[in-house]
């Protein structure tokens, strides 16, 4: 797996630990009055929206990688042994990083990211 920048920077972290995404059901359920059955509008799904766990084998591209996610860009993520898993992002939320409690050794960064197809950066 590689993650690339709109800046540039790229990471390859050697293990993802997780990938979990969710899309919003963005229908509208409307009541109405004199009837138990509700009317709906019905409306297509949002963008992925969830957490990237990656696992680095040491703190310098760990500490990379969080930076490279702190930055004003966008993200894609291409991954030849899981297609599924490509896509362009915005980071949303938080970029965390830890030390990986069962080796004191190895670290993880957790990215809270926004599928998007179009990412605007400020001047």
């Amino acid at each position: 797996m590689t993650i690339t920048s709109s800046s540039g920077d790229a990471t390859s972290p050697p293990l993802v630990l997780g990938y979990s995404w969710t899309h919003e059901v963005r229908n509208i359920v409307h009541p109405l009055l004199n009837t138990a059955q509700p009317a709906v509008t019905l409306r297509t799904g949002g963008a992925k929206r969830g957490t990237l766990r990656l696992f680095y084998l040491n703190e310098a591209d760990a500490l990379f990688a969080a930076q490279m996610h702190t930055g004003l860009a966008a993200f894609t993520i291409l991954d030849s042994d899981h297609p599924a898993l490509a896509m362009r992002y915005a980071v949303v939320g938080s970029v965390s990083v830890e030390l990986d409690p069962s080796t004191m050794r190895r670290w993880v960064v957790s990215v809270d990211f926004q599928e998007t197809a179009l990412v605007v950066v400020p001047l």
